[in-house]
């Protein structure tokens, strides 16, 4: 109920009367739990709030609410400081959970001091959800201004102990990416793709190409020299050293055979000297689909003019018609660099 001045009553008749005063006859919705008042509280968990209650003034009980949250209980601190009409006054309070159970209390007292202020404090608990306070005057003589205050402390939470917990398995360092940017010598993909350290040393400049002796492995003798032409092999170009010229094959009817030899057959194609063939030229079987026949490779036995004979490994039987011989000169190749020492 809101402030109002104390009804002051002569001593005498207010004991005339004890018998015959309603205490709740001017009372107002906070007289009963379900009208109380809310005390809010702060980011402090602090509340406060101040009111009047009059036994005789038919105002005896106010009753208040306080939200103290629904996830982790506590002690809820209520303290009551009251100024009354006469010496002697007193007021108590009662703290109850939501669900009705009494958690605290401030009983009347038999002697109140001689004093018109007046005290009282305790701790409730365990506080949790919303907890109501029932504020009263003690006697039918009792009234009093009064502050109402707070103050709510959650409990700790009490977690088991760390050896209580298995430790987890050790996990290997997980590095982002590297990036010029994001450069760390710990982290293995930096030297996998090989990334210059930003502040590391520098590498010394690109030394420049010698067009008259040019080094393959010199960069800038590969920027300035063309791409190489393998049907045309030039090993003054850099950019063909370690290269072997493409070689167009010549084809050979087979004039005789396959002849039983060995393990394999012997043939004699139309192609020898007269056409520059040597013993460093190489073959293999080609049939009529023009497909290569695999394990056909030709090895030259025996030149002649017009003619030559080769070995194939493959058995006579196993040899089908129709096979033409693909012969190839050696072909041209430059030597490849050599490698830098370190």
């Amino acid at each position: 109920m809101k402030r109002a001045l104390l009804l002051l009553l002569p001593l005498g008749l207010a004991l005339s009367c004890v018998k015959t005063v309603d205490p709740a006859a001017d009372t107002g919705e906070d007289g009963e739990y379900d009208g109380s008042t809310q005390i809010d509280l702060d980011n402090t968990l602090h509340g406060e709030t101040e009111d009047t209650v009059s036994y005789p003034g038919g105002d005896r009980v106010d009753w208040f609410s306080v939200d103290v949250g629904k996830t982790i209980p506590g002690t809820l601190t209520v303290t009551l400081s009251y100024t009354g009409p006469r010496k002697g006054a007193d007021l108590s309070y009662k703290v109850y959970a939501e669900w009705g159970a009494l958690l605290g209390e401030e009983k009347p007292r038999k002697h109140p001091p001689n004093t018109k202020h007046g005290h009282r404090e305790s701790k409730a608990r365990p506080a949790f959800g919303t907890v109501y306070i029932e504020v009263y005057a003690s006697r039918p003589m009792d009234a009093g201004d009064y502050t109402l205050k707070v103050a709510f402390v959650p409990d700790k939470p009490k977690f088991p102990p760390l050896d209580d917990f298995p430790l987890p398995p050790t996990l290997s360092a997980v590095y982002p990416k590297c990036t010029a940017d994001n450069w760390d010598k710990e982290n293995p993909d930096c030297k996998e793709m090989k990334i210059p350290d930003p502040n590391g040393p520098k590498p010394p400049p690109p030394t420049p190409c010698d067009m008259n002796n040019p080094d393959p492995n010199n960069p800038d003798c590969l920027q300035k020299f063309p791409v190489c032409d393998v049907a045309a092999l030039d090993c003054k170009n850099p950019n063909c050293a370690g290269k072997s010229e493409d070689v167009t094959p010549v084809v050979g009817d087979i004039v005789a055979g396959p002849d039983a030899d060995g393990a394999g057959s012997v043939l004699t194609v139309n192609v020898g000297t007269d056409l520059g063939l040597t013993k460093q030229w190489k073959g293999y079987l080609v049939d009529s689909q023009e497909t290569q026949i695999e394990n056909s490779d030709l090895t030259l036995k025996k030149p002649k003019k017009t003619a030559s004979d080769w070995k194939v490994p493959i058995k006579p039987g196993a040899l089908p018609k129709g096979l033409t011989a693909h012969l190839f000169p050696p072909a041209k190749s430059c030597p490849a660099p050599k490698a830098k020492s370190p």
